[in-house]
């Protein structure tokens, strides 16, 4: 009879996963520090030809969401309504206009 071992296997797979997960995500600061040429216009390029126009999409439908939750929400008073706006427009828009490009 066969016994299966195949639990025990996975256990040092799923441990050397992890640590090599760890490893490369420490390196990750250090890979961004070190952008070439082509990674920091590849960045711009991306960020204002999708990201933006993306973002815009978002502060137009964060408007469009934030009038029935300003209803919804007016009877806590002024501060319910300012948090309101301050998650469906103002976080949106200042991603949008405020973001330096290339900075995703």
């Amino acid at each position: 009879m066969q016994r299966r071992r195949t639990r025990r296997r996975n256990v040092p797979l799923a441990l050397i996963s992890l640590v090599g997960a760890l490893f490369l995500a420490s390196a990750a600061p250090a890979a961004e520090t070190e952008k070439s040429a082509f990674q920091y216009h590849a960045d711009r390029a991306v960020d204002a030809a999708f990201v933006r126009p993306a973002g815009m999409f978002a502060v137009l439908v964060g408007a469009g969401l934030f009038v029935p939750a300003a209803v919804i929400t007016s009877p806590g008073g002024m501060d319910t309504i300012n948090e309101a706006l301050e998650f469906f427009v103002l976080e949106p828009s200042s991603y949008v206009f405020e973001r330096p490009l290339g900075d995703l």
